[in-house]
């Protein structure tokens, strides 16, 4: 046997050891790397599934179902990935929270969303319900208080819904002056500005400016709905609000006339035929004052 024989055999073996040792260990790399994307997948599919089941469950309107999913996937989210998805179903959990009532868990969500947006946009989106919410509640100078952070945002488009909020947030109060300044800068293209007509008309009232009020009030009175039922609404309580500042006048004859274009199918109906009986008895029209409420009776 030459000398070395052993050594290279030796050195050929450890070598074999050595490569097979090498793929078995990188081997089970492979399988645990593969074990923890499985679990990420996992974890993930567990979250889209949680996702969509509260969307659905949200549009079915099995809002109790809906905020156990947010609830449960709030939970389950731990990631920096998982952020935008995570606040978009936050927001989601505190519209539920307003349709409920639950007006301090809804705020707290809501302030925790602004804190962390980056976009502007979207800042602008979450104090926009804020307010929404505080007006809805009546807290008139919350409302205000928010509108106060838009800052120069309030020049932007799509920030009339803002504008209109805060001018009735101030009329609410009692700054008529401040409701008339804001509702004034809302144009005739704002889904608002007709409902904002109405409100201008009566600050005008108080203020004692009859002129503006009148034609504010007969111009709002006859707003066309064209199929909107929120308008129409919007169209008769003007009428109802006309005929009785023309009664407070003395325009009886007027005021009966506006109030009798409002039909049998309006929530303003009753008001409406009280209304048109005590502008005839002011009228000194005893007989028709008595027809009229005796057809309120039986309504």
């Amino acid at each position: 046997m030459k000398p070395g024989a052993n050594l290279k055999g030796l050195f050929i073996i450890m070598s074999l050891a050595l490569f097979f040792f090498s793929a078995r260990h990188s081997s089970a790399e492979e399988v645990i790397q593969e074990k923890s994307q499985r679990r990420q997948a996992d974890a993930q599919t567990t979250k889209d599934v949680l996702k969509k089941k509260a969307y659905y469950h949200f549009f079915l309107e099995e809002y109790l179902r809906a905020a156990t999913d947010l609830k449960q996937l709030e939970a389950a989210s731990k990631t920096e990935e998982d952020i935008v998805a995570l606040n978009e179903s936050r927001r989601l959990l505190g519209s539920l929270y307003l349709a409920w009532g639950m007006d301090r868990s809804a705020t707290r969500i809501f302030k925790a969303l602004i804190e962390v947006a980056s976009d502007g946009k979207e800042k602008i989106g979450l104090f926009k319900i804020v307010q929404k919410m505080q007006y809805d509640h009546t807290q008139y100078q919350a409302a205000l208080g928010t509108y106060a952070l838009f800052d120069t945002a309030k020049e932007s488009p799509g920030m009339d819904q803002a504008v209109y909020l805060a001018g009735m947030s101030h009329y609410a109060k009692g700054s008529v002056q401040e409701s008339i300044d804001l509702l004034l800068s809302l144009t005739p293209d704002s889904r608002y500005y007709p409902y904002a007509q109405l409100t201008l008309a009566k600050a005008y009232f108080r203020l004692n400016k009859v002129p503006e009020s009148r034609r504010l009030f007969e111009r709002s009175s006859y707003f066309r709905p064209k199929g909107d039922p929120l308008l129409q609404v919007l169209a008769e309580n003007s009428r109802l609000t006309w005929g009785q500042v023309l009664i407070e006048e003395g325009r009886h004859q007027e005021a009966g006339r506006v109030l009798e274009q409002i039909p049998k199918s309006s929530p303003f109906y009753s008001e409406a035929l009280f209304s048109r009986g005590w502008a005839a008895f002011r009228n000194e029209n005893a007989q028709k004052a008595l027809s009229l409420f005796q057809d309120l009776i039986q309504s």
